[in-house]
Order: structure tokens, then sequence, then C-alpha cells
């Protein structure tokens, strides 16, 4: 058959790893871009094969693309069982992304601009796009062939001569924050985003060629990273790191985590992961990793979660008393600072959680627990927490001009419950105008506490009947008709069902968790309901 004419777009077959190598064959690929010579003619291709995360992709020599693919080519290649490697992802990696966002992301993003990263000893293959300063990289210009990093400051340059003349003037050979972890020679360093602005945007440069949706380079003010090094007598030298919001409202204990890939697979993920949950023990709160996670950072939480409670439950099934083996999804939570909806979310996927007539139970058969923990892998790099040197940060929005109120320090009319007799009341006349209403942004402290409270416990108290409808068609509801019957803003409802974690996204359509020991528990945390607002009592016209 003629070579065809290929087009953006067009799906071929094309020499997967280059025809030299030992794994060289043929796999199905889409048309991303085409690279000319000067006299106009194609000379490469930039690939995304189709059986692999976009990491993969990348620009493939004319002579290693099948111009003659045929429909019965592709669907015979398609037709044959695939050997998934590491590369493989088996969930959406672009969850909670909508059409329009993901369109645009991978419009800006489809070119790598980056081949490999010079850092230290390693040269790295880079994954992924990452917006470089225009002083280093513009659309439009040649694909950088090497990048080179130096491995302290994080600064980096087109050539290896720059790199040279920066390393010869002289810099800090660690992370410019404190040490809050050491042992051996693992070190962990907090690094303040506000003060150490440039180190912070150099390191989140580095960690967007490696994560495909990373947008953290131009704002890292409002975060603390906490920076993995392994020590030698040369310095510290990054292994990985995580990101913690300084405020955040949805409690996360960590915003982005990354492995460097020349230190992956040496349990420096599990590391990070744990050392997160421990900073959240000190601070006495459950934390959840802020989501979607990537596609190598969900396999590595689900691997933890998964590890952890199973060994917990080894141990309490070996309690002697019958009475001790009993346990809750609470005092898991407080054992190992998870929250519920991790939890939950953990038993079910290991299918070891049950409901019978109202209550949860935990199979906790002991070749089910060894079978499922076989599969978690090792415990990656302990974590020592008596080695953690670390004091929680006080945070409010009170300025900085002012002086947080001691504890207890309400007024008295606070304390009798107007504060939600007030907000209730707003809500009244908004459900008379036929509107739905919201305060005006931004709250004070106080105000966004009064605010959280009153929205979780309407909230709550309507998914709970909704929950206990005897057909399960009533017990289907939209964010549009939590609205209508509370005259909440559906962005109101869908950020307070984010903070309790019992909102969850997939394949577009919004879900909500109104698992009964969920909606307790966190109708638990609300307080009462203040002095209540009768709406017969209210006479008024818009």
């Amino acid at each position: 058959a003629p070579a065809r004419e290929i087009k953006i777009g067009d799906h071929v077959l094309a020499m997967w790893r280059g025809a030299g190598e030992d794994k060289a064959e043929f796999r199905e690929c889409e048309i991303i871009e085409k690279r000319t010579d000067g006299d106009g003619k194609v000379e490469a291709y930039y690939v995304h094969w189709s059986d692999f995360n976009r990491r993969c992709d990348s620009w493939v020599p004319i002579a290693d693309v099948d111009l003659h693919t045929t429909k019965d080519k592709l669907r015979e290649v398609r037709d044959l069982k695939r050997n998934y490697d590491e590369f493989t992802h088996d969930h959406d990696e672009h969850e909670g992304m909508d059409d329009a966002a993901l369109k645009e992301h991978e419009l800006v993003t489809k070119i790598k601009n980056v081949n490999k990263i010079q850092i230290g000893q390693y040269l790295v293959e880079v994954w992924y796009y990452s917006p470089l300063p225009k002083s280093v990289w513009r659309s439009g210009d040649e694909v950088i062939d090497t990048l080179y990093f130096c491995e302290f400051t994080l600064n980096f340059y087109r050539t290896k001569e720059e790199l040279e003349r920066h390393q010869k003037k002289g810099c800090l050979r660690h992370p410019p924050g404190d040490e809050i972890y050491r042992n051996d020679k693992v070190s962990v360093f907090e690094v303040d985003g506000s003060r150490s602005k440039q180190w912070c945007q150099n390191l989140c440069y580095l960690a967007k060629m490696f994560l495909d949706h990373k947008t953290l380079w131009y704002d890292t003010d409002s975060f603390f990273f906490y920076v993995i090094c392994e020590f030698d007598e040369q310095g510290y030298h990054v292994v990985g790191y995580f990101s913690k919001e300084k405020e955040s409202e949805e409690d996360y204990n960590l915003a982005c985590i990354l492995t460097l890939p020349q230190h992956q697979r040496k349990g420096y993920g599990k590391f990070i992961i744990s050392f997160s949950y421990a900073l959240s023990r000190i601070e006495q709160k459950l934390g959840s990793p802020e989501k979607p996670l990537s596609d190598l950072g969900k396999v590595s939480y689900e691997s933890f979660w998964a590890r952890r409670l199973l060994i917990m439950l080894q141990d309490i099934r070996q309690r002697k008393d019958p009475e001790d083996r009993m346990v809750s999804i609470q005092e898991l939570a407080e054992n190992t600072s998870f929250t519920l909806v991790d939890i939950h979310n953990t038993l079910n996927r290991l299918q070891i959680l049950r409901y019978m007539q109202g209550n949860w139970y935990i199979n906790v058969n002991p070749k089910i627990l060894e079978y499922h923990l076989a599969k978690c892998g090792g415990e990656g790099v302990p974590v020592d927490p008596s080695k953690i040197h670390w004091t929680p940060h006080l945070t409010s929005d009170v300025g900085s001009g002012e002086a947080l109120p001691p504890p207890g320090a309400e007024s008295a009319a606070q304390r009798k419950g107007y504060g939600k007799f007030i907000i209730s009341f707003s809500y009244e006349l908004s459900k008379i105008e036929g509107k739905a209403g919201s305060p005006e942004k931004p709250l004070s402290d106080l105000g966004k506490e009064a605010y959280y409270s009153h929205w979780n416990r309407e909230l709550l108290h309507m998914l709970r009947k909704i929950g206990s409808r005897p057909n399960p068609d009533e017990r289907v509801v939209s964010l549009q008709q939590l609205s209508e019957m509370t005259s909440f803003k559906k962005d109101d409802i869908e950020a307070t069902l984010k903070r309790l974690q019992m909102i969850h996204y997939h394949k577009s359509q919004v879900y909500v968790n109104v698992n009964p020991t969920l909606v307790n528990y966190h109708i638990s945390k609300c307080g009462g309901s203040g002095v209540p607002v009768d709406p017969s009592k209210i006479h008024w016209t818009p």
C-alpha cells in the first residue's frame, strides 16, 4: 500500500523505544505535532503512546513510523493482549478537571520543552512540559536537550559552562530552611515559600517536569515545603519533597508530593507520606492529601493506607478479650490520623468492609489480611517520630496589627447561640426571596467558624434524612436540589462537602458519600443549633 499523508490527530503504528533496542516493537500512537527540515519535509513526529501515560510522549524519527498503517493493522494491535509495565495507570489521572480545563491543559503542555536534566551525578529523562522562565525558554524555541541544575540552589542553566560558573561562587549546601528531622543520613527541612521564594519556585519548575498537573510554580507564598535530603560529605542532596498549605480550609496535610525519578523505588515515597501524617499527629488533626493525586501518588497512598490499616487490624484481632476486638472507624482514625473517608474507602477497596442491618463490620479473617498485606510492599524508609523537632504553626485570619483573642474570650452573647441565629435568619430571608444566598467574603476568623458550623450542620441533617428514605430512588439528590432546600449557594455546598471529604468526582459526575457513621461523626462536631429561628414568626416581604 502506498504511504499515506499523516495528519495531526491521526493514529498510526510506530517503533516503541527505537529500532535498535531490545524492547523494540510497533505500538499505536497519536500524532501530536510534526517537525520539518529546511526544505519543509517531515523528519520527526511528536507522539502520544496510546498504551502509556503522557510522561512517555516523545519525538519519533519518520523512519520509525509506519507510513502504511491501516485500520486493519491498528485493530490487530489493539486486539493483542498488552503487557502493562510501571508506566501504566489504572485510574483517571484527570479526575476533578472539567472538559474545558482538560483541553486547555493539554493544549498548553502537549509537547515537552526539555528532554533531559543534569542534576548532581544524575542525568534524568524529563516526563512533562514545565513552564520555564522566558529567559530560559520561550514558546517557539527548540527543545532543550539538557538543562543543567545546581543540586543545592536548584538554579538551572542551558549550558554546563553557566552551571560551573555558578558553582564557583559558592552557595548553601542545604535547603534554605529549618532542619526538623535527622535520622542517620536522611534529613527533612521545612522551607517557607514566602521567605525563600526563589528556591521554592525553582523546586516547582523542577517538580513540574515530573508531575502532569502541578500549577504552583508562580505562587509559593501560602505553602510550606518539606524537603527530604540525603546527607554526605558534599552536602544535602534533594531526594523529594511535599508541600503543605499554611492554612487549608479542607485540612489537607499535603498539597503536592514528589520523589525525584533517580530516587524512586528506594522507599522514599512512603517515607514522605508517613512523615506528613507524623506532623498531623503532632497537630492532633486528621489529615488527607489534596485531590486529585497523580497516578504514582495514588498508587503510593493506597498502598500506604492499606498497609497501615491491615497491620493495625492484625494487632486488634490478636487481643484476648473479645470486647477489645471491637473497633470503630473513628478509633482507627485517631490511631492513624487518617480521615474517616480515606479509611472507609480503603477498607471498601480491600473488600473487607460489610454493611448489615444498619451496622458496618470489618472482615478480619487472617488469611485475607495476610493476602492483602503481601500486596502492599514494604514499609519504605521508616520515620522515627522521636527525631522530629517541630511545633505546629499558629495561623489565623486576624490582621497583622491585631492580637489573637485568648481561648474562650467570646462574649456572653456569642456563647448564647445568637451567631447561628443571625446566620439562620439571613437564610430564611433568602428563602422568602426565592434566592440562594452567601455571605460577603472574606469572612473574619470567628465568622468563618460560625458559617462552617452552620453549613455543616444543616447539610448533614438533610443528608441523614435523605439517606434514611426507604425508596433507593428517593435517596438520589443533586447539589441544585440541596441548594433549593437550604438557600445555600451551590459553591458553598460543594466546598462544605469537600471540606467534610464527603464528595467525590467520577467522569464529570459528583457523588456524595452519605455513610451514616460518617454523617453522625460530623454532626457530633457541629455543636448545637443556637437560638432557633421560627419561620412562621417572620413577617417580611422582599
